[in-house]
């Protein structure tokens, strides 16, 4: 069935190859919005989802075929605009950006990070840390968390004053590729990365956060409500971002066209858009040395 499943309360999208087709116009929460519509039983599968992610304390389950909207239903109040935190979901957009870092010429995947973060240079582990290895999250790196506010064992723990800057800070603890370490320091590491890429470039902006709206989000058509910052304003990159379902499908239905886009205005508004080398958008979900369940910033199947 050519379908994307989009659970938000689990971050959770389960995608199979569509058709390209018209996109349609959400409905209204439990509604059904396509011409070509589910089937008797498909609406009694999907309410079934549905009531299984209730059980267990999901806020809404949205359902999109071949660009449109077929079945959505919203529990405690949330709709399909209202932002949601994605929270681990945000990290998504870190392995896609970084794809088009490379698309634009900024970056390569294997290159030394310390190659542009120079202070790295004279440590013995941190200097050879590649920018996949950030991305796959076996760096080496110490991975805790750097930003919040957030409750850890009880305690609160105040948010980070610049989160980019003490993760490039944090001890080189071991080699880099050989271990998977889930956490955000990989990530603020690339934002710093990405950051002085950028002022050495001569794109329009030189922010990490401006970049993801250059390259993802403003071509989608994509608002997000609202991205976590530090004390410094650096964005929250492994986990503060908040977007409602029927944006955050729009993301999903891009990855699922392999890097291809629905234009939402100017001259070409309406037609379908190559925005990612396919092979590019391809590299997030090779399985990494050190994690086979896990690719660039994405957990596998």
């Amino acid at each position: 069935m050519n379908t994307l499943l989009l659970i938000l309360s689990m971050m959770l999208m389960s995608w199979s190859k569509p058709a390209d087709g018209p996109s349609g116009s959400p409905g209204a929460s439990g509604g059904v919005v396509a011409a070509d519509g589910p089937s008797t039983e498909e609406r009694a599968r999907f309410a079934r989802a549905a009531d299984y992610s209730k059980q267990h304390v999901g806020h809404a389950v949205l359902i999109q075929r071949a660009g449109s909207i077929i079945f959505e239903r919203y529990e405690d109040g949330w709709t399909g605009d209202r932002a949601h935190p994605l929270a681990s979901g945000t990290k998504s957009f870190t392995g896609v950006a970084a794809m088009f870092a490379v698309q634009d010429g900024l970056l390569t995947l294997d290159e030394r990070v310390s190659d542009t973060i120079t202070e790295w240079k004279s440590d013995p582990k941190k200097s050879k840390i590649t920018v996949r290895q950030l991305l796959d999250l076996s760096s080496g790196l110490e991975p805790g968390d750097r930003v919040g506010p957030r409750v850890q064992r009880g305690e609160r723990i105040p948010r980070a004053e610049n989160a980019f800057a003490d993760a490039l800070k944090a001890p080189g603890e071991l080699e880099p590729g050989t271990r998977f370490r889930y956490g955000p320091t990989h990530f603020y590491a690339f934002g710093a990365l990405l950051e002085r890429k950028l002022a050495a470039s001569s794109l329009p902006v030189k922010k990490a956060w401006d970049y993801y709206e250059l390259r993802i989000f403003k071509p989608l058509g994509m608002e997000i409500g609202r991205i976590g910052r530090d004390r410094t304003g650096n964005p929250n990159l492994p986990g503060g971002a908040m977007v409602s379902a029927r944006q955050w499908v729009k993301f999903g239905e891009f990855v699922l066209r392999n890097g291809k886009a629905t234009i939402t205005s100017g001259p070409e508004k309406g037609s379908r858009k190559q925005l990612l080398e396919p092979e590019l958008l391809a590299e997030c979900f090779v399985p990494s040395k050190a994690n086979a369940a896990y690719g660039l910033t994405w957990w596998l199947r």
